[in-house]
């Protein structure tokens, strides 16, 4: 990914950065609708399986939007200089250290923000993944991480992980939770990485993602990682 060059900052640049989206916002029937048309095309790239294709049910159901949480991964153009994109990027009001550690990785993942304001829009709004959870009062849920294939390895599945965890901290929970199969070793490094942990006193959910593919069950305790 190319820096913005000179001449005053004015020249718009691609981006990438994660944000808070809310489906049961009032927007939800117009602006809202298409982004989460939207995402339901990247669930469909992600999952084959019919089954495990959740989010079209948010289009239908007031109550699982109302449930249901949403971090989104964003492509779209800022008009800012490399050492300000995170601060002036869609006028974000919060900035949560979530893009990777690696130089590249933050190269790439220019901006990782978490709006105050609800559904905002990039000027191109472009949603290359999402990250869905439900949040308790004491535990938040990660249902489940996806990255449109065109957008993977930049970091956003993480980013958009860190930025759940930290609406987690926020929100005063003392765990998050989530699922990943057994097999998926790149998925389980990756959650490692945030700080995730096996729950072996819970035995894996087993054909959780079909015959012969179970789920081991992870989890993030805050408390211990203030």
């Amino acid at each position: 990914m190319r820096a913005p060059s000179g001449g005053g900052g004015s020249e718009m640049e691609p981006a990438l950065w994660v944000d808070v989206f809310n489906p049961d916002d009032d927007n939800a029937a117009t602006c809202g609708a298409d982004v989460l048309r939207a995402l339901v095309a990247v669930d469909c790239e992600c999952f084959l399986e019919p089954r495990h294709r959740t989010l079209a049910a948010l289009l239908h159901s007031p109550q699982l939007r109302r449930a249901t949480k949403l971090i989104v991964a964003w492509e779209g153009k800022c008009h800012a200089a490399p050492e300000t994109v995170e601060h002036k990027c869609r006028g974000a009001s919060t900035v949560e250290a979530a893009a990777a550690s690696s130089p590249a990785s933050r190269e790439q993942v220019l901006a990782t923000t978490l709006s105050s304001r609800s559904n905002p829009l990039p000027d191109t709004p472009n949603p290359v993944g999402f990250v869905a959870y439900v949040a308790g009062s004491m535990e938040f849920s990660i249902t489940k991480v996806a990255v449109a294939p065109v957008a993977r390895r930049r970091g956003l599945a993480e980013a958009m992980t860190r930025a759940a965890v930290a609406a987690a901290r926020r929100r005063g929970a003392q765990v998050v939770r989530l699922r990943v199969e057994t097999t998926g070793a790149a998925a389980r490094g990756l959650y490692r990485k945030v700080g995730f942990h096996e729950e072996t006193d819970r035995p894996p959910s087993l054909d959780f993602y079909g015959p012969g593919r179970h789920a081991l069950h992870l989890a993030l305790h805050l408390s211990r990682n203030m």
